[in-house]
């Protein structure tokens, strides 16, 4: 599930409600490698060649020149196939509504069905390197890092911790507006356009933090707002999308999905409070409705709501689990099933904090829990 935690207001007054459901100067340790552009949004939370998470100060106003340094960690998945597909594994400042990207990552290709793999940097708009001096594998753990160190430079920095091979490199920038991090999956592109995202599987980021206006911290901070992005085709098929954060928002999980087996991807939106009658608020028993919903390409199996916990002495009276059978894939547009919980609330109660555990099978039978 995507939003785990809720934080629900208590309706202060009887109310009835219905619900219804780069070009670089060359380097000696450097080749020229794939392109990687900023994000091509199709709308919010989605595009076509981006999947991970992004952050600004505010995604509708972002500030310039708040972001000084991202970081990340990821173990490099193996890729299968038989033709010619692309992916890139990267962590870097600005793209996400701006026109240049300072980045650095790794690449995991196909070429004829043998993988190819490889370590890069890119200041786009000018060219894309390849790093000859950090030979890359399927399986190799590596660190990396973008960050701003005044007078329009960048220090761009990777680590193969499985080899203990680093590479770092200082580059200047006039143009970056310093308005984002992210933590991204890409599909690159060539001069023909986006290329063919490979299936990696799935890969996990780690260790992510971000420092904007001298503070630090994970993705899902208060101290800015965040967008999990789903790369979606030009033919509407999903095919990668992010998990949640973790609590401390210093890793998730991207998961290429144009696969059968693709994992279920379970998004719990509250919908509405209301007191369902005068005896009900009389008794204190709170209606909650919600929406469970399915945002993998594929059908989530045997979904059921196996838990809850309550902050300020508020109880579920509504017993678990409750079990949903299968939910259709809605990766745009979150068809889902209606769900209303009922709750006690002790007297003088406003607001409390509720959080959930679920759980569900992919299409291919493999379980799955949340979080």
């Amino acid at each position: 599930m995507r939003q785990l935690l809720l934080l629900i207001a208590v309706p202060a007054a009887l109310t009835l409600l219905s619900f219804s459901a780069a070009a670089a100067a060359p380097v000696g340790n450097a080749a020229p490698a794939a392109p990687h552009a900023p994000r091509i949004k199709i709308k919010d939370s989605t595009s076509t060649n981006w999947s991970g998470y992004a952050l600004e100060s505010s995604l509708s106003s972002p500030q310039a020149g708040a972001v000084t340094d991202v970081k990340g960690q990821w173990t490099v998945p193996t890729v299968t196939g038989s033709g010619n597909d692309y992916s890139a594994l990267w962590v870097g400042i600005d793209g996400y509504s701006d026109g240049t990207v300072e980045q650095i990552g790794t690449e995991q290709d196909l070429s004829s069905g043998s993988p190819v793999y490889y370590a890069w940097f890119e200041m786009y708009p000018k060219f894309a390197y390849e790093i000859l001096s950090v030979p890359i594998s399927a399986g190799d753990h590596i660190s990396a890092e973008v960050n701003y160190i005044g007078s329009n430079n960048f220090v761009l920095s990777i680590t193969d911790l499985t080899t203990n091979q680093s590479f770092s490199i200082t580059e200047k920038s006039a143009t970056a507006q310093r308005s984002s991090a992210e933590w991204v999956m890409e599909a690159p592109s060539s001069s023909g356009g986006l290329l063919t995202l490979a299936d990696y599987g799935a890969a996990t980021f780690t260790g992510a933090s971000e420092t904007l206006n001298g503070h630090t911290g994970g993705i899902n901070d208060p101290s800015w707002q965040f967008d999990p992005m789903t790369m979606v085709s030009q033919g509407q098929i999903v095919e990668s999308t992010p998990s949640a954060t973790s609590t401390d928002g210093s890793s998730f999980e991207v998961s290429w999905e144009d696969s059968a087996c693709a994992r279920p991807q379970l998004d719990l939106q509250l919908q509405q409070v209301y007191w369902a009658s005068l005896p009900d608020y009389n008794a204190g028993r709170l209606s909650a409705a919600y929406a469970v919903a399915n945002a993998s390409s594929q059908p989530a199996v045997n979904v059921q709501l196996t838990g809850d916990t309550n902050t300020n002495g508020v109880t579920l009276l509504t017993a678990l689990p409750v079990a949903y059978g299968q939910i259709a894939a809605s990766p745009l547009y979150g068809d889902a099933v209606d769900q209303t919980l009922i709750y006690h609330i002790p007297a003088g109660v406003t607001g409390w904090r509720t959080s959930f555990s679920a759980s569900a099978k992919d299409a291919c039978g493999a379980s799955y829990t949340y979080p």
